[in-house]
């Protein structure tokens, strides 16, 4: 779930428009699926909650047949972790340049940026 460090904070007022928390979830799914190296399949589902009139995300991850389910619902949303999360994802936001890179010794390697 460290993918959402980088993702676009949801709230609670933007999770009322389905079709922008659908672009949100696309976009999560298609930059988790380029990321992949262990063959894990990532999909998503919308739902809603009529309690709160927002539509909540359900991001399934299927690793070796298994599907996990990871509800990002408004108890996570509006939660300390994910409050924590969007945080550390702000201060990220152009920490690194392009070319970047690790050096340690003579060893100099290009970062892999997120």
């Amino acid at each position: 779930m460290k993918e959402l460090i980088y993702q676009p904070a949801l709230n609670v007022q933007f999770m009322q428009d389905e079709s922008a928390v659908n672009s949100w979830a696309d976009s999560l799914v298609a930059s988790l699926t380029a990321k992949e190296i262990d063959g894990k399949h990532y999909s998503y589902r919308l739902q809603f909650n009529g309690e709160r009139h927002i539509h909540e995300v359900v991001l399934t991850v299927r690793t070796h047949g298994i599907d996990t389910d990871y509800f990002l619902n408004f108890s996570f949303i509006t939660g300390n972790e994910y409050a924590r999360l969007t945080a550390l994802g702000e201060k990220l936001v152009g920490l690194l340049e392009t070319n970047a890179y690790v050096m340690r010794g003579e060893r100099k390697q290009a970062s892999h940026l997120i």
